[in-house]
């Protein structure tokens, strides 16, 4: 593997697990508390593999590149080094949010090289204080989660918090999301005798807007957690 500009050439395929893509909400103490591990180029946290990960942070400094930007963001557990490259006109609209002091959303996936941990980013979405307060809330549950720490009487109990309409509409993409997400039309379809279209649109985009939904491709979804 070659290292170039802060980014990475892939010189050579390491062997890949085959476990089911997810996306994890992951503080920057975390990402870099990740152990490298030879035989395989996922990472793994908390025993489980991560495909892709969502960080939320303050960027304090970025440098422009011939191929996109290099920058750090700073969650308040740590900095991490992220790369974004603009290979259209749609990465090029999304890297004028990188500016010094900006408060960030980034979706991507992390490598490792020489063991320093860098968030290839995919997607960028400018937030305030209450998202970075809700992302290491989420991190802290999704941590007690995959490592058995939360008392889970009834996995499938309502959330607490949540509408019947947003229940309904997340048990949808659960039970029938795969690793392309799930179409908001399947889901319209699928729960349109219960209720109005309308509803089920607006519900949806306000779960995208928490961050309990997030964008694959279009109108296709996945679940957070």
């Amino acid at each position: 593997m070659e290292e170039f500009e802060g980014g990475f050439l892939q010189s050579s395929q390491k062997h890949e697990y085959t476990g089911v893509k997810t996306l994890r909400c992951l503080s920057n103490k975390q990402i870099n508390s990740i152990s490298t591990d030879d035989s395989s180029s996922v990472p793994i946290v908390d025993r489980f593999e991560v495909s892709n990960v969502q960080v939320c942070g303050y960027v304090t400094s970025f440098k422009k590149i011939s191929t996109g930007f290099i920058f750090e963001v700073d969650d308040t557990t740590g900095k991490i080094e992220c790369a974004f490259w603009t290979n259209g006109s749609f990465e090029e609209l999304s890297a004028d949010q990188i500016k010094e002091g900006a408060l960030l959303k980034l979706t991507g996936s992390i490598k490792i090289f020489a063991s320093k941990k860098t968030l290839n980013v995919s997607t960028i979405c400018t937030v305030d204080g209450n998202a970075l307060t809700y992302h290491l809330t989420s991190c802290l549950y999704q941590h007690l989660f995959f490592t058995n720490k939360l008392e889970r009487k009834d996995e499938r109990r309502p959330s607490i918090g949540f509408s019947k309409i947003q229940n309904d509409i997340l048990e949808v993409y659960k039970n029938n999301q795969d690793s392309e997400g799930l179409d908001i039309e399947v889901v319209v379809a699928m729960l349109r005798d219960k209720y109005s279209e309308s509803d089920i649109r607006n519900t949806v985009e306000g779960l995208l807007s928490n961050c309990h939904l997030y964008s694959v491709d279009g109108t296709c979804y996945k679940t957070t957690i």
